[in-house]
């Protein structure tokens, strides 16, 4: 039980492409508790953005579930993409990371 900080990151490199692959993909990554989305990063394009990250500070129970997922927001089409997902886990009060168990 308590408050703990979730960072949130993602980013996203593309190749520069062909004729063909000029097509944007946007993602986020994203943090749902107990089936209901609660936080995301911001949105990452595949247009050569910086990495985007957000940190938010969820309540968390005993018995919750928390899923983190990465999100293709928009985009459809060819165009080569390296995403790179990741969420970190802290104590809401402190900037050093605890041993979480992840199930995937």
């Amino acid at each position: 039980n308590g408050t703990f900080r979730f960072r949130l990151y993602v980013d996203v490199t593309a190749t520069n492409g062909t004729a063909g692959e000029t097509d944007q993909f946007n993602f986020q990554t994203q943090l749902f508790k107990n089936g209901s989305l609660v936080a995301s990063s911001p949105t990452a394009t595949s247009q050569g953005q910086a990495a985007q990250i957000n940190t938010h500070d969820i309540a968390v129970s005993i018995g919750d579930t928390l899923v983190v997922k990465l999100e293709q927001t928009s985009g459809s089409g060819a165009r080569t993409v390296s995403v790179e997902s990741n969420c970190e886990v802290y104590v809401a009060s402190s900037t050093v990371p605890f041993a979480e168990t992840i199930t995937t």
